[in-house]
């Protein structure tokens, strides 16, 4: 079966790709890697569908995509106001004027 491409009905699990909560199995799988000193046998940590995504219909991994986006930018942002706590939301941004003509700021 060279170059043929398998379609998703093969392998997907239809039922447990829409009974997934996506949310939440993400984050119990996150927190299982992101643990420090928790060591597993085989490196992978417990079972999850977010470390086998083939198993899911494009549906459900849309939305594990967006899930995993989601954290990594809150993730960002908290690492941002440790780093630099003046930068964070509750600080008022300065106006940044635009010269439209040179493109400069002012």
């Amino acid at each position: 079966m060279c170059g043929v491409a398998i379609p998703t009905t093969h392998f997907a699990i239809p039922l447990r790709s829409e009974k997934l909560d996506v949310d939440d199995h993400y984050i119990a799988w996150r927190q299982s890697h992101d643990s420090p000193g928790t060591e597993y046998i085989d490196g992978e940590g417990p079972f999850s569908f977010c470390s086998y995504p083939f198993l899911l219909n494009p549906r459900a991994k849309s939305k594990l995509l967006h899930t995993e986006a989601k954290f990594m930018m809150n993730h960002t942002v908290q690492q941002v106001g440790l780093r630099a706590p003046h930068l964070t939301a509750s600080a008022p941004a300065e106006p940044m004027h635009i010269d439209q003509q040179w493109g400069g700021r002012r």
